[in-house]
């Protein structure tokens, strides 16, 4: 604005001091113009009236006003509190011939800045002249410093207080105001420990002293407050006290900058709690490991005296004993079964499962797949089915020990909860991704979609430990696990009454190479 009034009155150099002459004196106007003009540091503009004066300072606004006190019969102290008023900062020196001091009593009472005797001694004009520019940059350079000050004190989004060195708020931004949901004037004056949203107990009344201490003493310290928002929550604040010294060097004030922590504190838990769920999952794996081992021994050797007994030729067994020993069998594998299940769910969670990654055969492995379960299905009635959509030499990229795993854990599912008399289908096929994938279709009662998200959970059955079908419920999980750690991926689609269809995918390969 004062940029577009400068241009508008034809200023010829935009960093002069103006000056305002009102004298109705046109000799006296004319030679303290040209005295000033000759100076080169001021813009000058006169006139002899109050009227034109007011006129003069609209067009003009000037930093300086020369105002004689007599102007015909206009009262020059009559323009101070108008120039004031109008345009802030303007200083106004009144000019008298009277020299008692009463003129230069009025003068200061109306809010002049200075007064000068005439005739006017130049020495004297340019000195008082100085001496209030050098006040009025001093106090424009300070406005400016204040105003950058609250711009960054209000901009952030940090907590600030400042303190006194007794830890009495003496400011407070807006951020940390609108948090609390206070007014300046109930934070302003209170000692920074009695805040009413802060968490104080003895302890942290100590440290908040301690930390206040050390910020007069010139060193800074961080400090965790445990606050309150104005909605309730819970809000986490580290605090910073940073001493602001002086020109002497004595810390008066103390900057207090509050982070909020909160979403650290909550990552720092978060991170404590993985940990500890995964310390007690490692003691998990670690127990069931080393049970495992242990159960393996003596279950090998009951299997191994059983069979013994059923092999034995030279003292055979009679029906009744042959039946009590197939039961310890039947049971010593389902149990074998399910600790050598346990064992590889076990070395997959910590991480101990080594993998021979290379090209393997589908066709090959569904046949050898379909051999191994072949007769548990032939004794229930159920029909086998394969077909191919891949040619014989396509290959796909796995641990071919483990592959074979995983479809002979899906073959015989698709045996055992299947119904007598029931079908069995495996088939591969191309997809569009560059993998192959193998689905296992059966007959049996199929699952209910709200049951399909438990599936793959450890030791859940589904239903089925209520029926006599055994099994241990780990061999999906162990199943999905190998396949996923293969870079591979498992589905099932499923309908009650329908059947199920379990799918894994590959990548695949070619020519037999990786």
């Amino acid at each position: 604005m004062v940029k577009q009034q400068e241009q508008s009155a034809g200023f010829e150099q935009k960093d002069k001091n103006r000056i305002l002459i009102v004298d109705d004196d046109p000799d006296i106007r004319d030679s303290l113009r040209d005295v000033l003009q000759l100076d080169g540091k001021f813009t000058v503009r006169s006139c002899g009236d109050v009227f034109n004066a007011k006129k003069l300072a609209a067009e003009f606004h000037p930093h300086i006003a020369l105002i004689d006190i007599k102007l015909g019969n206009d009262n020059g102290l009559d323009l101070v509190p108008v120039l004031k008023h109008e345009f802030p900062g303007t200083i106004c020196i009144v000019m008298t011939a009277y020299r008692a001091t009463d003129y230069a009593v009025t003068a200061v009472k109306a809010d002049a800045d200075d007064y000068l005797f005439k005739p006017l001694d130049m020495g004297s004009l340019f000195l008082t002249l100085e001496k209030h520019l050098f006040r009025q940059r001093l106090e424009r350079e300070k406005r400016e410093a204040e105003n950058r000050f609250r711009a960054i004190f209000e901009g952030t989004h940090q907590h600030l207080y400042i303190l006194d060195a007794d830890g009495i708020v003496v400011d407070v931004n807006d951020v940390a105001l609108e948090s609390h949901g206070l007014e300046k004037q109930q934070v302003v004056g209170t000692r920074i420990t009695a805040l009413p949203y802060l968490y104080i107990g003895q302890q942290e009344d100590d440290n908040i002293t301690r930390a206040l201490d050390s910020a007069t003493e010139g060193r800074m310290s961080d400090l965790d407050i445990n606050t309150l928002r104005s909605n309730g929550e819970a809000l986490h604040l580290r605090f910073s006290f940073v001493p602001i010294s002086s020109e002497t060097s004595k810390v008066d004030l103390i900057l207090v900058e509050g982070r909020d922590i909160n979403e650290k504190i909550l990552a720092e838990q978060m991170k404590k709690d993985k940990e500890k769920a995964e310390a007690a999952n490692q003691a998990k794996s670690d127990f069931l490991s080393r049970m495992s081992h242990e159960l393996r021994t003596p279950l090998n050797a009951i299997l191994g005296f059983g069979q013994l007994l059923e092999m034995d030729q030279q003292e055979p067994l009679s029906e009744i004993q042959r039946d009590s020993v197939g039961e310890i069998i039947n049971a010593g594998n389902h149990l074998l079964e399910l600790v050598n299940d346990m064992l590889d769910l076990s070395r997959i969670e910590a991480g101990k499962v080594a993998l021979n990654m290379t090209s393997v055969s589908v066709c090959q492995l569904i046949d050898e797949c379909l051999a191994l379960v072949r007769p548990e299905a032939s004794s229930r009635g159920i029909e086998f089915a394969s077909t191919n959509a891949v040619e014989d030499g396509c290959f796909i990229n796995a641990d071919p020990v483990r592959l074979k795993q995983i479809l002979v854990n899906l073959l015989t599912n698709a045996v055992k909860y299947n119904r007598d008399n029931g079908a069995v289908t495996v088939n591969s096929e191309c997809t569009r991704n560059g993998c192959i994938r193998v689905n296992v279709i059966d007959t049996g009662r199929g699952i209910g979609e709200d049951l399909l998200p438990l599936l793959f959970q450890p030791f859940e059955r589904l239903g089925a430990e209520n029926s006599d079908i055994e099994g241990t419920g780990i061999g999906l999980t162990v199943t999905q696990r190998l396949v996923k750690l293969m870079g591979g991926t498992i589905g099932v689609q499923s309908q009650p009454g329908q059947g199920s269809t379990f799918w894994v995918e590959f990548e695949a390969v070619e020519d037999g190479t990786e």
